[in-house]
């Protein structure tokens, strides 16, 4: 895979890559494909460059071998946005890079940094799409806006996709979230509805939060309390800027978040239920019905159902 960039297009904004040996392909491929599409639907996009230790070709891991473009070490201009990628077995020579390569870049993210360490201090894996960051400090200066953080392909592309937020508008972002899932002739996929992304920063923190701790509780008059609103003001924007209601975001949340657990692991369903925010094993089931056409059992032997936000 060679990266992609906006050589085309006026003024793109440089986007550094840095990977090594065992990151995992889907946590390179999401967020450059969200880079693409905001280079092909928008006036200025990006230049995305893959950069390693040494600039040698890394494997991902399962075996994939990605073309890279850049040793890291040769890096020492000034460019937009540093994204880190992480991943099983990661290469240990990434971290020492990051200290210089963060002052020369306007904002620093990180996809399945795990483990990794700036200057001694973790990598949170904590951000969402709501957008919460965890703020790491790097000699001599902090990164302005702190460190936005990653951790699966879905907060990937998520987090990508706040960035073209960030740069172009919403409506651009929602634009490129929508030509990610067009279908074989180009059209987008009326099937697969995402959800918008909250204009308004404490709505945003809390779909992040939403996401990250679907245990939590969001009830609705909780969250309306949470942000200081009435339930019925509440509800109204909520589902004016997410697109969808409330307890329909926090259901979808919740069923994903146990469907990732089901796949990955093998605690017994009552225990992945109460975990994930439903009440009994019997509601989780009702709701992987509606929402995935299967029932949670299913999902420790099968992989292809599609989940409609």
């Amino acid at each position: 895979m060679q990266s992609c960039g906006s050589a085309g297009v006026p003024g793109p904004a440089e986007v550094l890559v840095a990977v090594g040996d065992g990151v995992r392909s889907l946590d390179v491929a999401g967020p450059m494909d969200v880079f693409e599409g905001a280079t092909r639907l928008t006036a200025r996009g990006y230049r995305v460059r893959l950069a390693s230790p040494g600039g040698a070709d890394v494997r991902t891991s399962c075996g994939v071998r990605l073309g890279v473009d850049a040793d890291l070490a040769d890096i020492r201009h000034g460019f937009d946005t540093l994204l880190l990628i992480g991943g099983t077995g990661a290469d240990p020579g990434l971290a020492g890079h990051l200290p210089r390569l963060a002052e020369l870049a306007r904002r620093v993210a990180a996809i399945g940094a795990g483990p990794m360490k700036l200057d001694g201090v973790p990598l949170q894996d904590g951000w969402s799409p709501g957008g919460s960051r965890a703020v790491v400090k790097l000699a001599p200066h902090p990164v302005s806006g702190g460190v936005r953080t990653a951790e699966g392909i879905v907060s990937a592309v998520g987090l990508a996709l706040t960035f073209v937020e960030d740069d172009h508008g919403g409506e651009a972002a929602h634009r490129v979230a929508q030509w990610l899932v067009r279908r074989p002739d180009g059209r987008p996929d009326r099937v697969a509805r995402l959800p918008r992304l909250a204009r308004d920063p404490a709505l945003r923190s809390l779909l992040g939060d939403i996401v990250t701790r679907p245990e939590g509780d969001f009830t609705v008059p909780a969250m309306a309390d949470r942000l200081s609103m009435s339930v019925r003001h509440f509800s109204r924007r909520f589902s004016r800027e997410v697109g969808m209601s409330p307890g329909r975001f926090v259901e979808r949340a919740r069923v994903e978040a146990a469907r990732t657990a089901i796949e990955q692991g093998d605690a017994p369903l009552e225990v992945i239920a109460r975990r994930h925010g439903f009440l009994t094993a019997e509601t989780m089931r009702r709701s992987f019905l509606r929402l995935l056409g299967a029932p949670p059992s299913s999902y420790r032997a099968r992989d292809d159902a599609v989940l409609q936000w």
